[in-house]
């Protein structure tokens, strides 16, 4: 295969991969039996499941003779008749894509999923808790599979003497040819007959089920639709074409045109095109023109160094060996016919340790498998770039203005891997003491000794100078780069921190030095209400050191767990009270807690993050894992409390959003929009749905829209929920804009933005660090955010009250971005 050599030739072979890549992953849905979850599964669905369910709701409810012929009537009387429904044409649709559409093998197949329904349901209902005990444990897990679901909760049900019905081969046999016969008289299936001759010499009639051409054509429309329009989207080889207006720019050719047309996502706009078409944002679209304008090039060595790696069975988040992972070995004594009952007691404890090391391992190669996807991808991506010396990346706004790499496998915003296979194509020299001082922080921030001040990040970098330069010379045979936060990120330096050290006059760094907010949606939230508490706390104002906002909610939450007074809601509560106490806080148990409240956490949300983030990664060994739940439960009331303790004006701010965006959706407002100090106009529109949630225990739930699906009819509860982020989103998206445009006036053309995390070459780091505090204290000078929304409706509370804090102190303070 050619390479391409312009920018032309790579949209053209880009657009005929992307319809190629679509068609071929349904295909392979299909044949491995997957075809419910490709685009067209909805609209089958939606046509044809409420149908079914009403025909089988009528046939239930119906009194006609009993006989074999409404046997099924008495089967399927306990069973939700959506949740057959769902099943039935769930199966129906997967065994014709599989081209496995005999009637009797379906109907088998049907029957049987149909009955697993009925056994969940039952177990459930006499069992509950234990029931979701055992549904959690198998999402954990990532088991999907019905048949393993049916045959967990039947080994349950036998341990806790639940009786479960009993349904016969001809049974189920009869309940899925019923089934199928109704989808044949709704239209989703033709069924044909065929009679031939058995080597006995007896006629047997075999049956074939195949779409209706009505079916087909849904399926086909839609296939076809989703391959022309699935986005694939790579890096340029040529600079995309700056853009002139909201529908000029971009792309080189009008194919790939049609699939951007403009530089902001309108995916969820409620405007028309000619609205669109007559709405410029001039600082927008020079912010985004001037990334677009960034030279890259990939990270060689860092590529190399990754594919040595996966050849040495080194593991890490990111990369996945070429090592198979082993098996638990099966304990010798265990024949295969051998029961629990047959077992000694030490035995049965070895065969139960037996059996969680194998759920383990199943679930860990299911886990590499999802892994090793994303490392083909990276890598593949890389090794297609790598010989050019130049590439780019397309960007694009989303609704709030937040500016977005539009691009596959390798990305400037992407993963730790993805940003280390990158590079800026032009290098610079560290030639003055400010860029080999910024340098040195780039490489202590990236292995994570970012929460002390400047000069104790460059004195770890001397003292651990042997073991970098190490680590850049043999990365296998070294691998405490490993244990750093971005390990990718902070190998790629030090291989430029080995080369620099060897010619200092020569070196040449490409890497981005970044600059991370502290808590970023807090700092904005903590600039427009002045509010001086939240501001010290999340950097806005002058330190010797680097506050923690992280850690101070864990302080605040562990006084509160020494609090002798602490009410408890439950009796187990004082127990859980003690072991957390006895395992101490830390910042990492509520730092995902603090850090989406800007977004939209909520008390619940807290729960899920000390289960997900914390406690499942066997960090508090004090608690047992049945007891996950309930800890992070208890705990998060009082994480919840502490949250509010600490930045006060952020959640007053929020409730004002939150309270206007109520009242304005009951006057009779149908979409809510402001425009943000970047000049950027952002609509928030979100419309009731008329939908139909369809629960299964055996197969998940699905959600039907039904026909017109979107109403317009704006939903309160949405804009509610979805304005506090929303619009701290679009005042981040501001400051990245009003940066990106100082930046291009300042000369530094090589810049790495990530809503919160700007970066630049060594040489102008320094540069940049003054403009981000300069932009972010002009933007909240010459604009009061809150009082803007406010003013653009009448009568609307009055907004929360102004702190102290004085905002030309960050300006002076070093650590806001750091």
């Amino acid at each position: 295969m050619t390479v391409p050599r312009t920018q032309a030739e790579l949209e053209r072979e880009t657009r005929a991969a992307g319809i190629e890549r679509a068609t071929r992953m349904m295909e392979k849905r299909e044949q491995e039996g997957h075809a419910d979850t490709n685009p067209y599964a909805a609209a089958v669905y939606r046509r044809w499941l409420l149908p079914l369910a009403n025909v089988i709701e009528a046939e239930v409810a119906s009194t006609g003779k009993a006989g074999r012929r409404a046997a099924h009537v008495a089967l399927l009387k306990p069973l939700d008749p959506k949740a057959v429904a769902h099943i039935a044409v769930r199966s129906v649709l997967v065994s014709v894509m599989q081209d496995t559409g005999d009637v009797r093998t379906a109907a088998r197949l049907l029957g049987r999923h149909v009955y697993g329904e009925l056994v969940l349901a039952t177990f459930e209902h006499d069992q509950p808790e234990i029931y979701w005990a055992l549904m959690r444990n198998l999402a954990a897990n990532k088991s999907t599979a019905a048949t393993h679901r049916v045959n967990v909760i039947r080994n349950a049900a036998n341990s806790h003497e639940v009786e479960l019905p009993q349904w016969l081969p001809s049974d189920r046999e009869q309940v899925g040819l019923w089934l199928i016969e109704q989808l044949r008289l709704l239209g989703l299936v033709d069924v044909t007959k065929m009679t031939r001759k058995t080597m006995g010499g007896k006629i047997s009639t075999d049956m074939h089920m195949m779409l209706t051409e009505a079916a087909m054509s849904v399926v086909t429309n839609i296939r076809e639709t989703v391959a022309q329009t699935m986005p694939y989207t790579l890096p340029f080889i040529e600079q995309p074409k700056d853009w002139t207006a909201m529908f000029d720019g971009g792309y080189h050719t009008p194919e790939m045109r049609r699939l951007m047309p403009s530089y902001v996502n309108l995916v969820r706009s409620k405007r028309s095109l000619a609205e669109m078409a007559g709405l410029d944002m001039p600082n927008v679209r020079e912010a985004i023109n001037h990334l677009q304008a960034v030279k890259w090039r990939v990270n060689t060595r860092v590529l190399d160094a990754v594919r040595d790696c996966a050849r040495h069975g080194i593991d890490m988040d990111e990369i996945i060996s070429q090592a198979e992972l082993p098996r638990p070995p099966r304990p010798e004594w265990l024949t295969d016919d051998m029961k629990k009952e047959e077992m000694t007691g030490d035995e049965l404890v070895e065969f139960s340790n037996w059996k969680r090391a194998m759920a383990a391992w199943h679930t860990e190669r299911k886990l590499r498998g999802t892994k090793w996807g994303r490392f083909y991808m990276a890598t593949r991506m890389a090794d297609k770039f790598k010989d050019y010396p130049v590439i780019y990346f397309l960007y694009q706004a989303d609704f709030r203005g937040r500016l977005y790499a539009q691009t596959t496998g390798i990305s400037p915003q992407g993963s730790d891997m993805q940003k280390s296979l990158l590079e800026f194509a032009e290098g610079k020299r560290l030639d003055t003491p400010e860029a080999v001082r910024w340098f040195k922080i780039a490489g202590a921030n990236r292995y994570g000794i970012d929460k002390v001040p400047f000069e104790d990040r460059i004195a770890w970098v001397h003292k651990n100078e042997q073991f970098i330069i190490q680590f850049a010379n043999d990365p296998v045979s070294h691998r405490g780069w490993q244990e750093a936060d971005s390990p990718l990120q902070f190998l790629a330096w030090c291989f430029e921190y080995a080369a620099w050290r060897s010619s200092p006059a020569d070196f040449e760094s490409r890497i981005a030095v970044g600059l991370d907010g502290s808590c970023n949606g807090l700092q904005h939230f903590s600039a427009m209400l002045r509010d001086s508490v939240g501001g010290r706390a999340v950097n806005l104002t002058t330190s010797d050191r680097p506050n923690d906002i992280y850690q101070r909610v864990a302080d605040v939450v562990a006084a509160k767990l020494s609090d002798p007074n602490l009410e408890f809601r439950r009796e187990s509560d004082s127990v859980l009270r003690d072991k957390w106490l006895a395992h101490g806080m830390n910042r990492s148990i509520v730092k995902r807690s603090v850090m989406t409240l800007p977004y939209g956490s909520t008390r619940f949300s807290c729960a899920e993050f000390i289960v997900e983030d914390y406690l499942k990664h066997g960090k508090a060994t004090e608690f047992e894992t049945t007891e996950y739940r309930y800890a992070a439960e208890f705990l998060s009331h009082l994480v919840w409390d502490a949250i509010g303790e600490v930045v006060i004006a952020a959640a007053a701010a929020m409730s004002w959003l939150q309270r206007a965006a109520g009242l304005l959706i009951k006057r009779g407002g149908q979409q809510i929009g402001w425009t943000t100090p970047s000049g950027f106009v952002v609509e928030q529109s979100y419309n009731e749905i008329d939908i139909v949630r369809v629960n299964t225990k055996l197969l998940g739930h699905t959600i039907i829209k039904v026909f017109g699906g979107m109403t317009d009819t704006p939903s309160a509860s949405k804009h509610k929920n979805g304005i506090a982020p929303n619009f701290v989103h679009s005042l981040d998206a501001s400051h990245l804009t009003l940066t990106v445009q100082e930046c291009k006036g300042l000369g530094i053309n090589s810049l790495a933005m990530i809503h919160d995390d700007y970066g630049t070459h060594a040489a102008d780091t320094q540069k940049l660090y003054e403009a981000i505090r300069r932009t972010f204290v002009r933007m909240y000078e010459d604009n009061d955010p809150l009082a803007t929304f406010r003013d653009q409706f009448e009568d609307l509370p009055a907004l929360p009250s102004r702190g102290d804090l004085n905002l030309a102190d960050v300006l002076k303070s070093q650590f806001f971005f750091a």
